[in-house]
């Protein structure tokens, strides 16, 4: 079962309900601090899953064979620099992830006005740290535990992302330190340097050759694997806490009630 869609359909549903519950909102354009909750609960559901949809067109990209990303090879970039480029996105889009499901465990634990926290801005805490202290979610069984999959002094895919994402962007990436990718660093100067192909046989040229593509091959593969663990692991834990918030949260509607919401909704606009 696909708690994720369940709760993302009810986030939706409650918006519709609520609309019809309180037409002169409608008609006045203003919001209550009930309607605006859950819109923005709405829209954070919508948002996680186009990080979703993201993290597997980034996956697609990476998922070509060697064979094709080698022969792709242009002058204003290389394969590893296409390969770093596609998984430095998805680095990002784990800490997208990470921060949509704080905001939107924090927004269905809201009663009345709700806006997404701006972590450190707000607090010297983190957010994670800020929305795991909230009473609302201390008390829902099993919530913090899940939410602590996403902290990055974890031992889990989760967490090794979020550190590689971390300095990635910020220092030395750790996405080079990798002895498959620095033979075919050294493969690449071959290819563009005379010079360096000068000095060696025939045979030296063949072996260095083959070291740089099964490097790259090497490289490829392992970052291939990784991103499909993270993405299995991010998914498997979003279901968890979808399932959590379905069952423990009290929600206005849920997916069984669209037809009826819908229908009471077409008549107030009417």
């Amino acid at each position: 079962m696909n708690y994720f869609q369940k709760l993302r359909t009810s986030n939706l549903v409650s918006v519709f309900k609520q609309e019809t519950d309180e037409p002169q909102s409608i008609a006045e354009e203003g919001l209550s601090d009930e309607l605006a909750r859950l819109n923005r609960v709405s829209g954070l559901s919508g948002e996680i899953e186009r990080v979703q949809r993201e993290m597997d067109l980034a996956i697609s990209f990476v998922n070509k064979s060697p064979e094709e990303l080698l022969a792709d090879s242009a002058e204003d970039y290389m394969p590893d620099e296409y390969l770093l480029y596609h998984y430095g996105a998805f680095l990002n889009l784990v800490h997208q992830m990470k921060d949509k499901v704080l905001h939107l465990c924090d927004g269905m634990t809201t009663k009345g006005s709700f806006n997404e926290r701006k972590g450190k801005k707000e607090s010297k805490k983190g957010l994670g740290a800020v929305v795991m202290a909230k009473e609302e979610i201390k008390i829902i069984p099993g919530l913090v535990g899940e939410l602590q999959k996403w902290e990055q002094n974890q031992q889990n895919p989760i967490a090794y992302a979020l550190s590689k994402r971390t300095t990635h962007h910020h220092t030395r990436s750790k996405l080079t330190l990798n002895r498959s990718y620095q033979d075919y660093q050294l493969y690449k100067i071959f290819l563009r340097d005379s010079s360096v192909r000068n000095v060696l046989t025939e045979y030296g040229k063949r072996e260095f050759m083959k070291k740089g593509i099964e490097g790259f091959k090497s490289w490829h593969s392992k970052i291939q694997t990784e991103m499909v663990d993270v993405k299995e692991f991010t998914n498997a834990s979003l279901q968890e806490i979808s399932k959590i918030l379905y069952e423990n949260v009290a929600l206005s509607a849920t997916e069984n009630d669209l037809q009826t919401v819908l229908d009471a909704h077409k008549k107030m606009t009417d």
